[in-house]
């Protein structure tokens, strides 16, 4: 029975110097070792997508092919591609994912929330100036794939996530890196 008590008393003595080593840290180094992923963005493959595109976006495409193609092959996606003239400052897209039911986080009190909705600001498009540039972006039916850009340098977005009964989710610092 002792040597159970030592060894809790060895386990206790590890945590309290653990916790003591990553107060000091004050999270100016991240040990990627020690951050507890705990928001998952699955695969969403009966997702609905709506975009509001900014009215510096032209030749708009749909591409609604309903076929499940290989993640690898990202032109044959569904999504929506803009074509922009130029860099753009500020609010290019705001993408509005629904219908999900793959996706959670799970908070600090170990509860898991399911995530319905996805809301992602996409602003500040850089052109690298290929393509004359006019810049692109992608936007994925499937929040999972996300977007891409072509013929950018830099894009920004923001992400909010919204549980299933429409309440904004509070991801803490640190707890959603992806």
């Amino acid at each position: 029975m002792q040597q159970y008590k030592n060894k809790l008393a060895e386990n206790a003595k590890k945590i309290a110097d653990y916790q003591s080593s990553l107060a000091k840290n004050s999270f100016k180094e991240i040990d990627v070792n020690t951050i507890w992923q705990n928001l998952v963005l699955s695969d969403e493959p009966d997702a609905k997508l709506s975009i509001q595109w900014s009215k510096n976006a032209t030749g708009i495409i749909t591409q609604n092919t309903n076929n499940m193609v290989l993640y690898a092959d990202l032109d044959k996606q569904d999504g929506q591609t803009a074509k922009f003239n130029g860099s753009q400052s500020g609010t290019v897209a705001t993408a509005t994912w629904t219908n999900l039911k793959n996706s959670y986080y799970i908070d600090s009190n170990g509860i898991k929330h399911t995530i319905g909705k996805l809301v992602r600001i996409y602003s500040d498009l850089r052109a690298n100036g290929q393509n004359n540039s006019n810049p692109l972006l992608k936007i994925y039916r499937n929040p999972y794939l996300n977007a891409a850009t072509y013929f950018a340098s830099d894009i920004t977005a923001q992400y909010f996530m919204y549980g299933i009964n429409g309440d904004l989710l509070s991801i803490g610092f640190f707890m959603a890196v992806f």
